[in-house]
Order: structure tokens, then C-alpha cells, then sequence
């Protein structure tokens, strides 16, 4: 686990690149910048997550070691799915994947099967992210991986939470985060993905006692490591159910720097943050803001191939219009809630079909 000390983390991993440098092995340099990839990960490091990856791929074509071939480009399409760069995620996916069956290594597999279960989540229907999830799950097992469990739950929980079936999960959520100590960034996340599954069920007096035991801490401090953005991110989906006005003010500024970012989750992926800056600023009573946010995500996740994560933009998008009611807000609506649901369709999105059925007859 990840020193939570950032400043602590850091420092060591300069110094261990620093060292790596002046000794000259590229193997040693391979195995450290692999090393720093997983230390700095979270979202302000991206860039030099993404320079660390490429370095380290082309370090490992010059020793004599496949085990490296593979992390460096595995690291690599991490880093590409969260810039949104599909092409290259692809490309750093299939060249990880072949070094894995030719060595044959379950923990590679198992590595290699979350990030296609990851990338599938993106730009595939839900149901086809779940069962590669499922197959990861079943492969870290056999390997011995202890995070087996706890990588596959994410994924699971962002299939449903497209998917429209979160409330399949309020049990084995609610079983799991109770033997999360207090105060991890394990716990932190499984807090607000209970809140959230709450709230998707329609249990929202449940979820806001979990979302204010969750964040009594506040959320000031949060980790800088991977879920730093993922947990502003779920708290928006929460914020906008309950109505929540005082916590937007603060998830707002925690979410408005990476406006034109994707949202990172470690072994899974939350779309566009334009998305929740939208929520929030609906939960504001910003609507125009919202708008704006909304079509950014829009945007965002059309320019990608994001179906199921534009349908979801689409949906939130029309009730702020309908809200708003200024001229052509009700056109604007239905056409977004007649693309969605041609969507929610093809991808088997159930709850979003209704969703939008609903909403398009407020635009009669």
C-alpha cells in the first residue's frame, strides 16, 4: 500500500530514479520508473505518469527482460484511458497482451484482463466491462492476487452504475466496507459507493446517514493517490440526489481544475468531470453553468466513443433544461433524451430507457 504521506512518497521515488540514473542498468531504471508510475499515481501527475510510461517502454525494448515488456506498456494504457488517448491505449494494450501469453504468467494476465475490463468500460456496453471483470476476478484469484476482490468490485460497481442496477450491490458494498479501517482510502471510497447505490435505489434517508458518516473527516484531506479525483466524483453523484448544497460548494472546487479531464479510478474509469461540475452546479441552482459544464461532457465523451457515459451526460443534461425552461430548452431536451434513449437501447441500459422516457414527456 502507498505511503499516504505524498511529500514522504515522492521524495523517495526521486531518489530512487536519481540513483537508478547515476548507476546506468536500464533494467534497474525500467524496474523504478514502473515503480514511480504506481507512487505518483492520482490526477495532477498525469502528464509525467504518461512521460514515466513511455520512457520505462522504451527502456525495457533494450534488456533482456519480458516481465518489464509488459508493465511498462500496461502502465502506459492506464495512463492513456485516463488522458481519453483511446488509440494509444490500445496500441500500449495489445503490445502488454502479447508479451502475457507468450510468457504465460497468471498475475500478467490478471493485470492485463482489468485493463481490457477498464477499457471496455469506456466505450462498450456495461454488461461486456462486467464479465471481463468477472474473468479478471477468477484469474487474480488463481494468481494468489490479494486486490482481486477489491479491483473487481470497482469495475462491477461502475458497469451497474451505468447499467442502471447499483442496487444489485447495497448488500455486498455495505458487507465489504465494514472491514475497511476507518479512514482508508479503501474505506473513503467504499463510504460514498454505498451512498451512491442508496441513492441510485431511491433510499436517500440511508444514503445521507452514510455519506455523513463517510465524510465526517471532511474533505479537506484526501489522498493523493488515485482515488483523489474518483471520490469528488461519486460525492458529486450524491451531492445531486440529496440536494446537498453546502458540500457542492466544496466538491466544486476540488473538481473545477480537471474540468477538461477524465475521471480516473485506479482499475476503473468515471468519464468526463465536466459531467459532475455539471451536477453540482445544478445542485447550485447554477443552471446556466450547468449547461455549459454538460455540453463540455457531452463533448467529451462523443469525441471518444463514450456511448454509455454520453447517454448518462444526455439524461442529466435534459432535466437541467427542463428546469431551466428558457427558449428552446424543451427542444434542446427532447433531442438529447431521443439520443440517449436510441442508446439506452443498443446498450441494454434499462434504467436510462426509462429515465429518458419519463423526461420526454415533461417536454411535451
Amino acid at each position: 500500500m502507498p505511503d499516504p504521506d505524498w511529500d514522504h512518497r515522492a521524495r523517495l521515488s526521486d531518489d530512487a530514479i536519481a540513483m537508478a540514473r547515476r548507476i546506468g542498468r536500464p533494467a534497474t531504471l525500467a524496474i523504478v520508473l514502473n515503480q514511480r508510475f504506481g507512487a505518483l499515481w492520482g490526477p495532477r501527475t498525469l502528464s509525467e505518469r504518461r512521460a514515466i510510461a513511455a520512457e520505462a517502454t522504451k527502456v525495457a525494448e533494450r534488456v533482456d527482460d519480458r516481465t518489464l515488456a509488459f508493465y511498462s506498456p500496461n502502465f502506459g494504457a492506464h495512463a492513456a484511458m485516463e488522458a481519453g488517448e483511446l488509440e494509444q491505449a490500445d496500441a500500449f494494450l495489445a503490445r502488454a497482451g502479447a508479451v502475457a501469453d507468450e510468457l504465460g504468467q497468471p498475475t500478467l494476465h490478471w493485470f492485463q484482463t482489468v485493463a481490457r475490463a477498464k477499457r471496455a468500460l469506456i466505450t462498450e456496453a456495461p454488461s461486456e466491462g462486467e464479465q471481463l471483470a468477472f474473468q479478471a476476478l477468477e484469474l487474480g484469484q488463481s494468481a494468489g492476487q490479494d486486490d482481486a476482490f477489491s479491483w473487481m468490485a470497482t469495475q462491477v460497481f461502475v458497469a451497474k452504475l451505468n447499467g442502471g442496477r447499483l442496487e444489485e450491490l447495497l448488500e455486498i458494498i455495505d458487507e465489504r466496507r465494514e472491514l475497511l479501517p476507518e479512514g482508508s482510502t479503501a474505506r473513503r471510497v467504499a463510504d460514498v459507493m454505498a451512498a451512491t447505490a442508496l441513492c441510485e435505489a431511491g433510499h436517500s434517508a440511508d444514503a445521507r446517514r452514510v455519506f455523513d458518516r463517510g465524510l465526517a473527516q471532511g474533505l479537506a484531506d484526501l489522498p493523493h493517490n488515485w482515488a483523489a479525483l474518483a471520490i469528488p466524483a461519486l460525492c458529486a453523484l450524491v451531492c445531486a440526489h440529496l440536494d446537498d448544497a453546502p458540500r457542492a460548494k466544496t466538491l466544486y472546487t476540488l473538481i473545477g481544475p480537471y474540468a477538461h479531464r477524465y475521471v480516473d479510478m485506479g482499475p476503473a474509469w468515471l468519464g468526463s468531470a465536466s459531467h459532475y461540475l455539471g451536477l453540482l452546479s445544478a445542485t447550485l441552482d447554477r443552471l446556466d453553468e450547468a449547461n455549459a459544464h454538460f455540453s463540455r461532457a457531452a463533448d467529451a465523451h462523443r469525441a471518444i466513443g463514450a456511448t454509455a457515459w454520453l447517454a448518462r451526460t444526455q439524461l442529466d443534461w435534459a432535466a437541467v433544461l427542463l428546469n431551466r425552461s428558457s427558449a428552446g430548452d424543451a427542444s434542446r431536451a427532447a433531442e438529447l433524451l431521443r439520443e440517449a434513449l436510441v442508446a439506452a437501447r443498443q446498450l441494454g441500459l434499462e434504467a436510462a430507457e426509462r429515465r429518458a422516457g419519463s423526461l420526454l414527456e415533461r417536454c411535451n
